[in-house]
């Protein structure tokens, strides 16, 4: 009898997994969005971008973007130029592995931390209510406004 009992709980045990297995599988593909291991999104431009490397920040349709400002959350640096309408990539700011290249708006030393600024910079300037993207990378330093500087990446915080 204990025996008899023991199998078939055993027996019960090991139907329902494969049962339930198969329903969760089911369930979750079909609400599940795709995932994107690379941290590279594709998006549409709102405003025309000149310069690679230069943030952007959520435009107001879906999957568009603009140039980021001191005040936007920034989604990441572009990899393409663009004019409006034409889809680039943006590496997406604490998705992608590795640093990342931007644009200073001023000269920047190396092991600094920066903060998004007007026209998809970034400032060394800490600025309230500025995103802060990073750290410059050791060695990393930038002359000038426009000159690309080798950044380490961290997901966007505000500054109080």
């Amino acid at each position: 009898m204990k025996l008899t009992y023991c199998l078939s709980m055993l027996l019960l045990a090991i139907v329902s997994v494969f049962r339930f297995r198969a329903e969760r599988e089911e369930h979750a593909n079909a609400i599940s969005p795709t995932p994107n291991p690379s941290g590279i999104a594709t998006v549409t431009l709102e405003a025309a971008v000149s310069t690679r490397h230069l943030l952007l920040a959520k435009g107001t349709a879906s999957a568009s973007a603009i140039l980021c400002t001191a005040a936007l959350p920034p989604l990441g640096p572009t990899g393409d130029e663009g004019a409006i309408g034409d889809r680039v990539s943006v590496s997406l700011l604490g998705a992608v592995p590795g640093t990342m290249t931007m644009i200073a708006s001023k000269a920047i030393a190396e092991n600094t931390n920066v903060y998004a600024t007007a026209g998809g910079k970034v400032t060394d300037a800490v600025v309230t209510g500025a995103y802060w993207v990073g750290k410059t990378a050791p060695g990393a330093v930038a002359a000038a406004d426009g000159d690309p500087i080798e950044i380490i990446p961290r997901f966007p915080r505000v500054n109080p």
